[in-house]
């Protein structure tokens, strides 16, 4: 599998952790304090005497880090390679305030006059043999979208902590998308024109 074959790039792997880092200290300091403050203040935040709603509210103050920072559901994110096993696109037309959803085997369109988005949708196999179904790009339609940039058959990347799927090239292709910031590089370069990190081929 690819894993197998693959080393990551130092500089790669520091990004996924400090991605994480600034998620994680920032939801235990803020955790640890909201304690501090139940210990000290709980009689005065809640007054009432009924134990089950101070409970339920403690919960919730003390739980709002982890909602906000997405800990731990953002942390269940890995880097891994798949291949593409299918992919669609769901287009939803805005106009006169209704919004109506249409799934179709193509990208783009939309009536005359109306906002359209297109998302595309894609179920992937990890390089674990798990199948998984990811957004892999989401906007406002319009004549440069690049939608058909995902195909049945073709091998992907995806880094730990990015929102990305970048497309691996095939034999004679001469561009490259940065794991990182999705940027376009040519596929002679090592490193990202415009971030500065490793690209993976």
């Amino acid at each position: 599998m690819y894993k197998n074959k693959f080393k990551m790039p130092d500089d790669l792997n520091r990004y996924s952790k400090k991605w994480a880092a600034k998620r994680v200290i920032p939801c235990l300091l803020i955790f640890f304090a909201l304690l501090a403050l139940i210990y000290l203040f709980g009689d005065v935040i809640v007054t009432t005497k009924a134990v089950g709603f101070r409970v339920l509210v403690y919960l919730l103050l003390i739980s709002a880090p982890f909602i906000i920072f997405g800990v731990p559901h953002k942390l269940i994110d890995k880097t891994y390679f798949a291949d593409v096993i299918k992919v669609w696109v769901e287009t939803t037309y805005v106009q006169d305030r209704n919004r109506v959803k249409q799934s179709t085997g193509y990208y783009g369109g939309g009536a005359s006059g109306s906002q359209t988005y297109n998302t595309v949708y894609m179920i992937i196999k990890r390089d674990d043999g798990k199948e998984k179904l990811v957004e892999a790009y989401k906007c406002r339609a319009n004549k440069h979208q690049n939608l058909d940039k995902f195909k049945v058959g073709d091998k992907i990347f995806h880094l730990y902590g990015t929102k990305h799927f970048i497309k691996l090239p095939s034999d004679g292709e001469q561009t490259v998308q940065c794991p990182v910031c999705n940027t376009t590089n040519n596929i002679e370069h090592r490193k990202c024109r415009d971030c500065g990190h490793t690209l993976i081929k």
